[in-house]
């Protein structure tokens, strides 16, 4: 907040400063990487509540846009996420990453992916892999 005064001229002087910062605070963008570490801190802090009997697990986090910062956070439960979970995670936002005096736009997204193919050790799925091979006799084109 900054006090200013039209008829005295009093704080005017500060003005162009402070939008200048808050201009380039507004379209900073921080990288995938970054906001997943500060997301297992954050998660690690204050677990998000759970929602009927599930356990809530926001996965990662990336921004999707700047002016205003807007990031996505994606879970398994994202009507799970409770007001004041939201409103912890954002303000966290705003001092790891120095975002005050900005508006910071946070949404969560369900995450229906689980876990990647392959990963794990787990097998991967070929193009056929789940057809069944037909039985019998080959047709006659294809006989030799």
């Amino acid at each position: 907040m900054l006090f200013t005064s039209a008829l005295t001229g009093r704080g005017i002087q500060r003005i162009a400063p402070l939008a200048a910062k808050l201009w380039e605070l507004a379209n900073r963008r921080i990288s995938t990487p970054d906001l997943n570490r500060f997301l297992e801190r954050a998660v690690a802090a204050h677990q998000p509540p759970s929602y009927r009997s599930a356990i809530v697990r926001v996965r990662y986090m990336t921004q999707v846009r700047i002016t205003p910062p807007t990031f996505v956070a994606f879970t398994n439960h994202p009507e799970g996420i409770h007001e004041s979970w939201n409103r912890f995670l954002e303000n966290r936002l705003r001092e790891e990453f120095g975002f005050e005096g900005v508006p910071v736009v946070l949404m969560f997204r369900k995450n229906d992916e689980g876990p990647r193919k392959g990963s794990r050790g787990q097998p991967t799925r070929t193009k056929n892999s789940g057809q069944k091979k037909k039985r019998g006799r080959a047709p006659e084109s294809e006989r030799a």
